[in-house]
């Protein structure tokens, strides 16, 4: 497999979001509109800690999980211009999250990575908008479905471990192989 980056990331016990994810799948399959989401793959849920580039570092020190159970408050959207561009679960307790991010970031300074050099925001990617025009003629249903099955689980979302992953982003949805147990 060609591999274009690495990531560590917290992964997220995914039973709690089952649900959501099948209620936006079947609204989209009523409308006729599958195509203009791409869901995160939900048996690979997870907080996304930091970037690494095409070769682990030789230094590479495998952080420690210091997580049970995380807050997850609502949900949000990252932009590309004024545009939403994905979907994803906010979370309330992020400073240990940040914390960590900073510190991997002053062992590695992985800058080629565009990710890294951006505001660390922790968070729970849900989908990427594929179809932005059309989305905005759902958008209200859709985000009435995230409210109402968000607060059913909004408390408190188990987390296992962080794993390390390798990917390959030349493929959509792109390619993630866990490669630590």
């Amino acid at each position: 497999m060609k591999i274009t980056s690495y990531f560590l990331w917290l992964e997220i016990i995914s039973e709690k979001f089952v649900d959501i994810f099948c209620k936006l799948q079947e609204y989209l399959r009523e409308n006729n509109i599958e195509n203009i989401l791409e869901f995160q793959n939900i048996l690979s849920l997870h907080i996304t800690l930091y970037y690494l580039w095409e070769n682990i570092p030789e230094n590479f020190i495998f952080p420690k999980s210091i997580f049970q159970n995380i807050e997850l408050i609502s949900f949000d959207y990252f932009k590309k211009g004024n545009r939403e561009f994905i979907c994803y679960g906010t979370i309330k307790n992020i400073e240990i999250l940040k914390s960590i991010f900073e510190n991997l970031h002053s062992l590695y300074q992985e800058i080629r990575i565009f990710e890294n050099n951006l505001d660390y925001v922790p968070h729970i990617t849900f989908f990427k908008i594929k179809n932005f025009l059309e989305f905005q003629n759902h958008q209200k249903n859709i985000e009435k479905i995230l409210q109402e099955e968000l607060w059913k689980i909004i408390w408190n979302i188990t987390t296992k471990n962080i794993f390390l992953y390798k990917v390959n982003s030349e493929f959509s949805p792109e390619l993630q192989i866990k490669i630590n147990e």
